[in-house]
């Protein structure tokens, strides 16, 4: 099984990227993470799925 990434670039790509993260916070909160964790997941998911640039 193969998967693709598309991440968009621009104002649509700001918009899906901070939808996103928005959306993971939230399931992260509602699992009861505290603040610290939360940081640290969400620093790990951006590497992960959007890069260091």
């Amino acid at each position: 099984m193969e998967s693709h990434l598309l991440i968009l670039r621009g104002e649509e790509g700001r918009a899906e990227y901070v939808e996103n993260m928005a959306s993971y916070e939230k399931r992260l909160r509602a699992i009861g993470h505290d603040e610290e964790s939360i940081l640290n997941l969400m620093t790990k998911k951006i590497i992960l799925n959007y890069g260091t640039n």
